[in-house]
């Protein structure tokens, strides 16, 4: 290759790179983490602090080895407003580097036989019983859980972890809330939760 056929190919990747988009993350609305009885989480949502109540959950459809988390907020009345789910998770702690996936929440028996952690995030609306905007894992982000611990504290399992979480609209439909942003990032999070009963 001569020098300028090289020169001409940097020339064109740093054209390509600079041509790409850079995600923005607009602060959005920010809600009260309400009762935190099973637990909570605390991360950064699009730069802003991020708190909200936490909890574990089995189902017959995990079976016994499986578990899910889920990260609730609320207005100050008490009303649902934002939802973050992720698992399945064994009873281990481990890292699961770069690996939550979008997958079809349908398929839960591909979910469970491959043991691919997904995750998902919406808002609610009215008393929060009104499913408002939804949202799927932005793979261009850096996404990750990891299970830092499993402890029994008082006779009931306690879950900790990290996570770290880039969401995108789905753009199959219209947004229902024009103050939720296309693009949600939770960056340095952390949980504690206990199964809810």
């Amino acid at each position: 290759m001569n020098t300028r056929t090289i020169i001409a190919v940097l020339i064109g990747t740093s054209l390509f790179v600079g041509c790409q988009k850079e995600i923005e993350y607009p602060h959005g609305p920010i809600y009260e983490p309400g009762s935190q009885t099973f637990g909570w989480s605390t991360s950064e949502k699009n730069g802003l602090p991020f708190e909200s109540s936490a909890y574990a959950t089995k189902s017959p459809e995990l079976g016994e080895e499986l578990f899910a988390v889920h990260f609730t907020t609320y207005t100050d009345w008490g009303a649902q407003r934002e939802t973050i789910a992720m698992g399945p998770f064994e009873y281990k702690p481990e890292r699961k580097d770069n690996v939550v996936e979008n997958i079809d929440f349908d398929d839960i028996d591909g979910i469970i036989n491959s043991k691919q952690v997904t995750a998902s995030y919406g808002t609610s609306a009215d008393d929060g019983d009104v499913a408002e905007d939804s949202y799927v894992i932005d793979e261009r982000g850096d996404n990750w859980v990891a299970i830092t611990a499993i402890d029994t504290i008082d006779e009931e399992l306690v879950i900790r972890g990290e996570y770290n979480l880039h969401f995108k609209f789905k753009n199959n439909r219209d947004k229902k809330n024009a103050a939720n942003p296309d693009h949600v990032r939770f960056t340095d999070g952390i949980f504690e939760v206990r199964f809810w009963k």
